[in-house]
């Protein structure tokens, strides 16, 4: 998800087919459009680390975060999540 606070000028975001809310660590985001990241790169994981394409719900409002990146990007980034739980 990506804050439209953050999305660069002349980004027009395309219409849902139906409202999503989508359950983050900071809280319920309620969304009607997405954009499509193209050649995406972040150093801050992997400096050679590139995603040509990615799509992005796009969220108004108050957080903390410019960007909330979901299982569906990591997996693919190659970034291993490890779920274990504590007895």
């Amino acid at each position: 998800m990506i804050n439209a606070s953050a999305l660069p000028k002349g980004c027009t975001p395309r219409l849902l087919e139906k409202p999503l809310k989508t359950n983050t660590i900071q809280g319920t985001m309620e969304t009607t459009r997405f954009v499509t990241l193209d050649t995406l790169m972040l150093p801050e994981f992997d400096r050679s680390l590139k995603v040509e394409q990615h799509y992005a719900y796009v969220f108004n409002g108050q957080c903390k975060y410019d960007v909330v990146l979901g299982r569906d990007f990591l997996g693919p980034a190659g970034i291993t999540l490890d779920f274990f739980l504590i007895p």
